[in-house]
């Protein structure tokens, strides 16, 4: 699945899976936005590579209203089974996109995954792996510390505050593992107390589990 820009007009090669509302006209021209519908489309279409080669494939075309009831679309090319996801179902799986932004936002911000003041590569190698891995584990505790108490936490906050819940943790494996088990569940009432997710109302309707994904703690 990719976003292509409007710019790019390729020939609509068919409209039959659009629901039958009156796109036949634009069959065998090229797509601009400026003629297409105020609602969403699923088109058949062919596309001219640079190596002249003929590429056929599908475009959902995703409507959204825009400022002063402007018509704005967002083209999503996708080899996706046209049986199995409809064009709504396309568009709201893109949505997931956010979320690896997301991780990559939380590597850099809350595991020290930038650039290292070494020009070392087997050093430069190993301070990447020690931020993913610290990374892992916060998330770890984070999804645990959900099935334990049965709410949607966000490892956002629980990335932010890890100082709060992994260092005892990290303490107690490596001075008294004794003490394990009480640094765990310690981790877990702060978790549950201090990184609940904003809006898990949101995540339902519109958000990240609005493409159908259910919580881990749904199942």
């Amino acid at each position: 699945m990719e976003r292509v820009k409007k710019a790019i007009h390729p020939t609509v090669r068919s409209d039959s899976a659009g629901g039958g509302r009156g796109l036949r006209h634009l069959e065998g021209k090229p797509l601009s936005w400026r003629v297409l519908p105020r609602h969403d489309v699923d088109l058949d279409i062919d596309w001219k590579c640079r190596s002249s080669r003929i590429y056929n494939g599908r475009l959902g075309v995703i409507y959204k209203q825009g400022k002063r009831n402007k018509k704005t679309y967002v083209y999503l090319h996708t080899n996706l089974s046209r049986e199995t996801f409809s064009a709504q179902e396309v568009g709201l799986l893109y949505r997931l996109r956010w979320q690896i932004e997301l991780l990559f936002k939380e590597w850099k911000s809350h595991a020290n995954l930038h650039k290292f003041d070494t020009s070392k590569a087997p050093i430069a190698e190993g301070m990447i792996w020690a931020s993913l891995l610290a990374a892992t584990l916060k998330r770890a505790i984070t999804h645990a510390a959900e099935r334990a108490c049965g709410i949607a936490l966000s490892t956002q906050r629980a990335a932010s505050s890890a100082k709060h819940f992994l260092d005892p943790i990290l303490a107690s494996l490596l001075e008294c593992r004794r003490h394990l088990f009480s640094a765990i569940r310690s981790a877990f009432a702060f978790l549950a107390a201090n990184a609940l997710r904003a809006h898990p109302e949101r995540d339902r309707k519109t958000g990240r589990l609005a493409a159908g994904l259910r919580h881990v703690i749904a199942s």
